[in-house]
Parts: structure tokens; sequence; C-alpha cells
């Protein structure tokens, strides 16, 4: 990135008690957490938010805190499991990507979309991410309950679990998303 003239900062989600979740945040200054409001105001060109923003207490106030770090323009990229996909439906409560208790939110992509837009987000896109390892996991979660042996065997099947991850993005309803939004000139509610 230094051809771009770009840093790359990485901030632990400490906030939200999880360290499995990680905020980046990519301009030319440092970040130190989130939801930024000891940060400055339009001081960053880009945010990813990689499975983060399904276990912070309030998505609202984390993503008013983004759009407030974000130039007028700039993208934020989220990246989270999807409830609406063909995972959460075939798999119901053993669906690995629930995660009770670390996830404390869950979005569909209407969801997600609504979040973001009254946050001042135009949402670019929100497209499905294939996943064939929540689906093995999701298998194997399903063996623990059942004790099938079936079930076991699916959890291991990389070409049944790999088939059936493939059907889901093309059916447009893949265990995860991601969101690509850019920031509002004039946000609603924000400077």
């Amino acid at each position: 990135m230094p051809d771009a003239d770009w840093q790359l900062e990485d901030v632990p989600c400490d906030y939200c008690g999880s360290r499995d979740a990680d905020v980046f945040i990519t301009g030319r200054d440092r970040a130190y957490g989130l939801p930024g409001l000891d940060l400055p105001a339009k001081s960053f060109d880009a945010v990813t938010m990689w499975q983060a923003l399904e276990h912070v207490p309030s998505p609202q106030a984390t993503l008013e805190g983004v759009a407030r770090l974000l130039r007028p323009g700039g993208r934020l990229m989220v990246v989270c499991p999807r409830l609406d996909s063909l995972d959460a439906k075939w798999f119901g409560s053993c669906w690995f990507a629930l995660e009770l208790p670390r996830h404390l939110w869950h979005f569909t992509g209407a969801t997600l979309r609504r979040h973001l837009e009254a946050t001042g987000f135009e949402v670019e896109r929100v497209r499905p991410i294939r996943r064939p390892t929540i689906l093995r996991r999701s298998f194997a979660q399903v063996a623990d309950e059942t004790g099938r042996g079936l079930d076991r065997r699916l959890a291991r099947s990389c070409l049944v679990t790999g088939a059936m991850s493939w059907v889901t993005l093309l059916a447009g309803r893949a265990g995860q998303m991601m969101a690509v939004a850019r920031r509002r000139w004039r946000p609603p509610g924000l400077s």
C-alpha cells in the first residue's frame, strides 16, 4: 500500500468484548478504537469491518462512529453472517454462524441495508459470499446434537459442502454477505 500513500491500522474490537472481531481502518491517521468518538472526524478514506458488526453492543452507534470518521464519499465494507441465508434456513439453531452468545446481532440483507442507510451511508451493493466452512461446521453441530453418523460424514465432505455453498451463492442467499457503502456528503444527523 505504500504506492497508494495509505496506512493500514488494525483496531481490535476490545469495546465489544471479543478479540475475534477486528475493525480495520485505512487512512493516513492512526486509529485506536470505535465507535470513534475520540478520533478526528473525516480523517479516513475507507473502513472495513470483517465479522465485527454482529459483535458490537450497538451497531447503530458503531456505524455512526464510522460515518463520522469517514471523509465525504469515503467507503465502508462490512462482512457478516446473513440470517436470511439458505444456510440458516437449512440448519436452524445448528447454523454455525449464529454463534450464540458471541453474536449479539444478526442481519438480513435488508436489515443491514437499513442500518447503513439510517447512519449516513448510501449502499452501493450487498452481495453473498461463499463460505463452505460454515456449512461443514453446521453439519458438525447437527451431528453433535443428533449423534447421527451421516451428519458427521457430511461435515467432513468438502464435495457436498462445496456444492451446497455454490447453490447458496448462485441463489444469492449464501451464509455470509458483504455490503459496500459510501458515506453521504451530508449524512442525516451527522456533521
